[in-house]
């Protein structure tokens, strides 16, 4: 797929590993599978070598992305969102459930979330991302999905300024006055 030309309709999403940061422009509904396509292309032009010591993987499915636990507050850990838990909407018995309405035909499942608007996201949100070491078979060697293992380090302006203000993740505060 080729890289998207950004318009309006496009959305801004930050990918975080330990101190890189990459920007990329996303269709709404475009697939995670796509995402991760773009962001390992991305990846091998920016940082050939690799990132923080780490090799970059060949495939994209080497890729883990992750959700932030609470978008106000990046050191509250990650959620990854490449299990299918993640995406679909399951009632007691593990099946999909079957949408409601006055509609003819078969009802909607809750899998049509293989996308950011579908899941959730917001434009300028943010994801985290790591790569499957070696040839293991699961992501147990990384932390694994759900785990709050991830090497993400927000900036502090305090590092460089001596003032205490953390950097945020993607979302701006809510004002209260």
């Amino acid at each position: 797929m080729a890289p998207i030309t950004p318009s309006p309709l496009t959305w801004t999403i930050r990918f975080k590993c330990h101190k890189t940061t990459v920007l990329l422009h996303l269709d709404p509904t475009q697939s995670f599978s796509s995402i991760k396509a773009e962001l390992l292309r991305a990846l091998q032009e920016s940082h050939p070598d690799g990132i923080n010591g780490t090799s970059l993987p060949l495939e994209f499915e080497d890729i883990l992305l992750a959700r932030p636990n609470d978008p106000m507050d990046a050191n509250a850990g990650w959620t990854g969102i490449d299990n299918d838990a993640a995406f679909v909407d399951d009632d007691e018995d593990g099946e999909p459930k079957k949408g409601k309405g006055k509609g003819k035909g078969k009802g909607k499942t809750g899998t049509a979330t293989d996308c950011m608007q579908g899941a959730g996201f917001k434009n300028g949100g943010c994801l985290a991302f790591k790569f499957k070491n070696g040839d293991a078979d699961d992501w147990s060697d990384i932390g694994g999905v759900g785990d709050e293992k991830w090497d993400v380090l927000i900036p502090s302006y305090e590092d460089q300024f001596d003032v205490r203000q953390e950097g945020d993740v993607g979302v701006r505060p809510e004002y209260r006055g």
